[in-house]
């Protein structure tokens, strides 16, 4: 049943129909005022879904999928409660824009991984068993440019180091990123490369394909392969998640996750989750509950029913409005 529910999904994905054709000349005035008005509302609708897809990132304390410009400091608690007990984790995320740079240098601060698909791609927290080593994960501080080379082509550079087990581990990244609005929709390729002192070079594909649903509701299904060069394997990671937002600071979300590697071809989990997470006070403490049913192979496939609890707190720019309560 779970198994033609993700073909259905992956069929409607992959059958949708982009507008073709340009508009012909334009033979009189008329004809130009035609061709503005079909521009500005393609363009309001490329932004609409930009806009709508990046909000809901930073609501549900996600990494975003195009370069961010704002400054402010995220931190976040998360309980999680399963059949062997329980694990409490603390995160600290911080990005300062930095002066006199046209807003494209940051500095960032984080004691998290910046792999977004060793946690369930990315709307956090809800993170299957990791299937990278569990010791990638430190803090981490570097410097990240951000440059957009046009409204649809954006270029980020990070270089830092991260500490791991109290050691040294420096780290250069470069990422391409383009977006395509055919429709409604928003299409999203992205390439990076990198380098770590301790995992050697590898080369990161994304391709994000989102777009509104009729009512408060949002799409997006993101695809990654992972190429470790010392490693002669890559990891893959494939999501679809689909939002409802009740208000700017209160929705719910569903996501269905697949893993797997290309040493043994073959998944390694797929795991399901529903996520509840609104405002608490005002507008920057926000609670989050995700129950989560996991499925990894090295337990035969056998469901392991997961609860997180998340307290997560902003400080610093937020893209929605403030609230008195």
């Amino acid at each position: 049943m779970i198994g033609q529910a993700l073909a259905a999904v992956l069929l409607l994905l992959f059958t949708v129909v982009a507008f073709a054709g340009t508009p012909p000349e334009a033979a009189d005035e008329r004809d130009e005022e035609t061709g503005n008005f079909i521009d500005r509302t393609h363009q309001a609708w490329s932004r609409r879904v930009t806009a709508l897809g990046v909000m809901l990132d930073r609501l549900f304390g996600g990494e975003d999928f195009i370069p961010d410009h704002s400054s402010y400091i995220r931190t976040r608690s998360t309980l999680l409660l399963r059949e062997q007990g329980s694990d409490l984790e603390f995160r600290l995320r911080a990005r300062v824009t930095l002066p006199n740079t046209e807003r494209r240098l940051s500095l960032i601060l984080e004691s998290e991984d910046d792999h977004r698909f060793d946690r369930a791609a990315g709307p956090e927290p809800a993170p299957p068993a990791l299937l990278r080593s569990s010791g990638d994960s430190g803090f981490t501080a570097g410097l990240r440019y951000l440059k957009e080379l046009s409204d649809a082509v954006n270029l980020d550079v990070d270089a830092g180091v991260r500490l791991r087990r109290a050691l040294p581990d420096p780290f250069v990244r470069v990422r391409l990123g383009r977006s395509f609005y055919p429709g409604a929709w928003e299409v999203r390729p992205s390439e990076e490369l990198y380098w770590r002192e301790h995992r050697g070079a590898g080369a990161r594909t994304v391709l994000l394909v989102q777009r509104p649903l009729p009512g408060p509701r949002f799409f997006r299904a993101v695809s990654e392969y992972d190429w470790v060069y010392r490693e002669r394997r890559a990891y893959l990671a494939h999501d679809f998640i689909v939002t409802h937002q009740f208000d700017p600071l209160h929705a719910v979300q569903a996501n269905i996750g697949l893993r797997g590697e290309t040493d043994t071809t073959r998944l390694e989990s797929w795991f399901v989750n529903i996520g509840w997470r609104r405002n608490v006070y005002k507008n920057w403490l926000f609670v989050e509950l995700r129950p989560e049913v996991l499925f990894e192979r090295e337990r035969d496939f056998q469901g392991e029913p997961r609860l997180f609890f998340t307290l997560e707190a902003y400080f610093g720019d937020m893209p929605w409005p403030k609230t008195e309560g």
